[in-house]
């Protein structure tokens, strides 16, 4: 069958092993992720100043860039990888959006430091570790 998105070095390649090796590559990244998303939410404290909510923000934030430049840029390292799958891609697109919205919790949180709610927190993580539950599942 032929792919139009595949690159010349991936034609010149053995053939399937280089996306093989990219594909468990890329679902060890997602397991990766997902164990430190996992960690953060174990261990939420119960208040926490500006600066700590604001620094949980820049990382969540962080994750939805990496997986948002994942899918858009072409030189992205997974990006052919990515795009081979339409679940995967469904999935990634779902983490970035999602990743998003929890930095933008904690941005809101940041600003009212007395508003923070770690019960609400770690819904809200919960949903990011779904997310990359999926996409870990689209790796196989």
């Amino acid at each position: 069958m032929f792919d139009r998105r595949r690159t010349d070095q991936e034609k010149d390649s053995q053939g399937r092993g280089d996306f093989s090796g990219n594909l468990q590559s890329f679902a060890s990244f997602v397991v990766r992720t997902l164990t430190a998303v996992k960690e953060i939410s174990q261990y939420l404290s119960q208040e926490y100043d500006e600066t700590g909510l604001l620094e949980i923000s820049k990382r969540f934030e962080r994750i939805s860039r990496i997986f948002t430049d994942s899918w858009v840029i072409k030189t992205s390292m997974y990006y052919e990888i990515i795009h081979r799958s339409s679940a995967r891609l469904a999935s990634v697109k779902k983490v970035a959006l999602t990743a998003r919205a929890v930095a933008t919790l904690f941005e809101r949180y940041a600003r009212r430091p007395r508003s923070y709610s770690p019960v609400n927190s770690r819904l809200e993580i919960n949903k990011l570790c779904g997310e990359l539950e999926n996409l870990k599942i689209s790796c196989k």
